[in-house]
């Protein structure tokens, strides 16, 4: 039996559940499925992301019925298709390279089984320049299970983060779709994961938080109203990223100090927006802020190496490092967030699989912080949403 190269799938054998124009059975089918042992699917040529939609988790007809797909341009005028991922981690504008990572398979749109239904068009991005994909996929078409190995020539390369700047600003935080909190988020990724060897999911747990706590701006006070340089040592009050509270843990730190990019911002001093690299580096190595709870009990080296699914993550990070007063309140919605900067990043991390939803056990901490009086004024929460 002949064995095929190819790079969509870096298991053994593939198996093709229905192949172009028509299903076994009778009936159009404009293009190939295949199913990959590990639901792990790659990219067959390089290109750059034309369409990347995301599913409605409803509709199942128009273009709705690929769920989660992208259609990417790899030569002019010409496309090809991935769809029903179980996830959306593209944006338009993306670029990918052959043999990259670009989601795992799922049932999303109008679909029977998880698998990945892939098209080519060339010509026009529409379904009238519809081709058999076969030839771009370098597997037969047809049904059946094929044997398959990676091609050699085809590098599975990691693509260059995003060129990044820090971001700062004297009030709020920034809303998640921002390029500010994008760029703020590749700037935290190089600290924490190039930089401190954190795992990808244990920043995007991090991540998730920083949403509730500050909006992604490293320069936030809480009550949004800075101190100044003369008076800052107050203990109802937050600073930075994950909200140090009270500020003077983190700006009259010999930890803090010593890293790079420190220059805290006050009312009548401003910082410099690399600071966010300075509460990087005194988050990751100031470990006595760090709080085992049942009933994860995670040590904080465990945290920062672990591969748990960062909604996970999320909450073993809000109850044992955050610890607010009412943790419920925000936990679903910091769980949300994790996933998205996962999802976001990990496009620039492809030696991390995705990981599924992972819902943690309601917990029972055993220390918390004690509430400071401005948490108890009423409109807290809405003043901490970000803005």
């Amino acid at each position: 039996m002949a064995t095929y190269k190819q790079c969509i799938t870096d298991q053994k054998t593939i198996y093709e559940s229905a192949g172009y124009p028509y299903y076994d059975g009778g009936g159009e089918h404009g293009g190939i499925d295949t199913v990959h042992d590990n639901h792990k699917a790659y990219a067959p040529l390089a290109g750059k992301v034309v369409w990347a939609q995301v599913w409605d988790g409803s509709t199942i007809t128009g273009n709705m019925s690929w769920g989660n797909m992208i259609l990417v341009e790899f030569e002019p005028n010409k496309y090809w298709l991935a769809a029903h991922f179980a996830s959306q981690i593209w944006s338009e504008g993306d670029t990918i390279a052959q043999g990259q990572f670009i989601g795992t398979q799922g049932e999303t749109g109008n679909v029977t089984g998880v698998h990945t239904h892939w098209e080519y068009w060339d010509g026009g991005q529409t379904i009238a320049y519809r081709k058999d994909p076969s030839s771009i996929l370098r597997i037969p078409n047809g049904v059946g299970t094929y044997n398959v190995t990676w091609d050699a020539n085809t590098p599975q390369p990691k693509p260059p983060l995003p060129d990044a700047t820090w971001h700062a600003k004297n009030l709020y935080g920034y809303s998640r779709e921002s390029s500010e909190a994008k760029d703020n988020a590749i700037m935290i990724y190089k600290a924490l994961v190039q930089s401190l060897g954190w795992t990808l999911n244990a920043v995007s747990a991090v991540l998730g938080n920083m949403e509730w706590e500050s909006g992604y701006n490293p320069w936030r006070w809480g009550w949004d109203e800075p101190l100044p340089s003369t008076d800052y040592r107050k203990d109802d009050i937050g600073y930075g990223l994950v909200q140090f509270t009270p500020p003077q843990k983190y700006i009259d730190a010999d930890i803090a100090k010593s890293s790079p990019g420190y220059a805290p911002h006050f009312s009548d001093v401003m910082g410099s927006p690399n600071d966010g690299t300075a509460q990087c580096y005194f988050l990751s190595n100031a470990t006595n802020l760090w709080y085992p709870v049942s009933p994860y009990n995670m040590s904080y080296a465990e945290f920062k190496a672990s591969t748990k699914s960062p909604e996970y993550l999320a909450s073993v990070f809000l109850d044992t490092y955050e610890r607010p007063a009412y943790p419920e309140e925000t936990r679903a919605d910091r769980e949300k967030a994790a996933r998205y900067w996962y999802n976001y990043l990990v496009k620039y991390d492809p030696d991390t699989p995705p990981t599924p939803p992972e819902p943690p056990e309601p917990p029972t901490p055993s220390k918390r912080k004690s509430m400071p009086l401005w948490m108890m004024c009423l409109g807290f929460y809405n003043r901490k949403r970000v803005i």
